[in-house]
This record gives C-alpha cells, sequence and structure tokens, in this order.
C-alpha cells in the first residue's frame, strides 16, 4: 500500500471515529433495532431537553457502521420528524473535497530530514513496529507521518480490514436525510476545528494518542458485543465507564477530545432552545455520557432532561 493511499483513507472520517472510540467496535451481525429478546422495547440512547417552550432530542450517534441500518426505533424517527433543525458536529461533505484531502496530506507529513521515529518514545515506535508487521504493512511507510496521521491511518486501514464503510454511519443517516428534506442544517464546528484536534496536540499528546490507538487495536473486536448492547438498550451508565476505562490512561486526550469540545458545544446547544420550532442534535455518544458530558452541562443549565 502506497503512502498517498494511506494518507487518503485517513481522512474517511476518522476524525469523528476517534471522538467515539465504541464506533470501532460494532460487529457485522449486529441487527439496528431497539428491542429485547422479549419484545420489550428499551430505552434509545436519545435524549430531550427542555428549557422554554421547544424542545431538543440529542441523539448518541456511532459514526461507523458495517453496513446500511435496517431499523432505528420509531422515537428517534419521530424525533427527527418532530424537529425543524438538525445538527451535527461538522459537515460531513467537506471531508470528501479534495482541497481538505490537500490539507490533511500538508499538515500531517513531517518536514523532510524528520522521521516518525524521532517524533515519539522508544516505547511507543517499538509498539509500531509490532501493529504494524501484525498488519501486514512495512513500518517505513510511516517514516514520513506525524503520529497524528500515523494514529488516523492506521485506524483506517484496521476498520477497513474489519469491513466498516463511513456511509453506513448513524450521523451520516441523518445528514443525508436532512439535505433530502430541506431541513435546516447547522453544525458545532467546522471540519478544520477537528483537524486542528490533531495539528495543535503537544508533542507528548500525540506520543500519547499514537500509543493509544496502537493498544485499541487488539481489542476492536474483544469489546464489541458488551459495548453496542449498551447503546443499543440506552445503558449510558455502562458506555460511561466503558469510556473512562479506554482513557483512563490518557487524560489529556479525553480532555481535547471530549470535554473541551463539549464545553464549546453546550452553549450552541443551549441557543437552540431560543428558537422557533425543535432541535435534532446528532453527536457522537460518548460526548452524551459521564460527569464531563453534554447533558450534565444542560442540567446545570437548569435543562429538564429525559431519556427516551
Amino acid at each position: 500500500m502506497s503512502m498517498n493511499g494511506l494518507v487518503k483513507q485517513s481522512t474517511l472520517r476518522a476524525f469523528a471515529i476517534l471522538t467515539f472510540l465504541v464506533a470501532l467496535w460494532i460487529p457485522i451481525n449486529v441487527a439496528y433495532t431497539q428491542q429485547n429478546s422479549n419484545g420489550k422495547t428499551k430505552k434509545n440512547f436519545l435524549w430531550s431537553v427542555e428549557k422554554g417552550n421547544s424542545t431538543i432530542y440529542l441523539l448518541g450517534s456511532i459514526h461507523l457502521l458495517p453496513r446500511e441500518l435496517e431499523a432505528l426505533d420509531k422515537a428517534i424517527e419521530t424525533s427527527y420528524s418532530d424537529a425543524s433543525i438538525i445538527v451535527f458536529e461538522a459537515d460531513m461533505d467537506d471531508l470528501s473535497d479534495p482541497a481538505f484531502e490537500a490539507k490533511v496530506t500538508s499538515l500531517g507529513l513531517l518536514p523532510e530530514g524528520q522521521t516518525l521515529e524521532q517524533q515519539v518514545s522508544k516505547q511507543t515506535y517499538t509498539l509500531l513496529q509490532q501493529k504494524v508487521g501484525e498488519l501486514g504493512l512495512q513500518v517505513e511507510i510511516f517514516n514520513q507521518f506525524k503520529p497524528w496521521l500515523c494514529a488516523l491511518t492506521l485506524t483506517s486501514v484496521e476498520l477497513q480490514r474489519l469491513g466498516f464503510n463511513p456511509n453506513y454511519g448513524i450521523d451520516k443517516y441523518f445528514f443525508d436525510k436532512a439535505k433530502r428534506d430541506g431541513k435546516d442544517i447547522r453544525f458545532l464546528e467546522s471540519i478544520d476545528d477537528q483537524l486542528g484536534l490533531f495539528t495543535e496536540m503537544s508533542r507528548q499528546e500525540e506520543d500519547s494518542f499514537l500509543a493509544k490507538v496502537l493498544q485499541e487495536l487488539d481489542t476492536m473486536r474483544v469489546q464489541v458485543v458488551d459495548m453496542i448492547n449498551a447503546w443499543k438498550s440506552g445503558d449510558s451508565d455502562t458506555l460511561a465507564s466503558m469510556v473512562k476505562v479506554e482513557f483512563e490512561d490518557y487524560p489529556e486526550v479525553y480532555t481535547k477530545m471530549l470535554v473541551e469540545r463539549n464545553q464549546t458545544w453546550v452553549q450552541q446547544i443551549e441557543d437552540l432552545s431560543g428558537k422557533d420550532g425543535n432541535s435534532f442534535v446528532v453527536v457522537g455518544a460518548a460526548h452524551l455520557v459521564g460527569d464531563d458530558s453534554i447533558l450534565e452541562l444542560l442540567k446545570g443549565k437548569g435543562f429538564e432532561v429525559e431519556q427516551r
């Protein structure tokens, strides 16, 4: 596989994928319904928040799936239909823009004379050599990559190997649907903001980020059943515990990817309560769980929060 091919793969929704690691672990045979074995309806990963006359629906998304959705619970589809404003993390159309791909390449490659081995710890580089060998790749392919681009690229390679498709995510489903339906579409951040999550990392943060991704490559299948079941049943406590475990050794990555973005987004979401009509906000599910979640921040601002 060529360096150019690897760079191109890294732009395929990896920016959103890596803010919600649960999205990496959905098995091929998952049925996308919200019923348990007894046919009893479970909760969704969907909340309504209210303060004033309008309702804001918050849906936790799985950004990447191995195949198209068969069905979503009626409550999710009804919440979408009930909203005139549909909000996403960023404009997904920008990811396919050749100019953006060129920007990733420009910002993600090291200057001439520098190598990836020089940018990371010996421990991280040794782990990289081991993991790329297991993927059937040569570590030399990554010599010119900055650590963050190497991490995104390896994630994309592994996702492709496991059969995931960037066109099948839940947010992608609603993004395309909202365009067809002529909804008022808005975004919490730009694709350049998402790129900045990686380009503005310190050297230590980049090292930690790459090390975390390398360690996650072996666990994508192991944790899949528990994680997808937690999402399907709306079990936010279990998912919060899983996210906590995933990031406990990488607090700086957790802060950058989740905490800081939640704090930025919550003001924009709060502003939606003053708009005419209801809103439907789709974000990675990890943004809706735990003490630092968007939901907890909204509760602190006086919103009534109810899981649907």
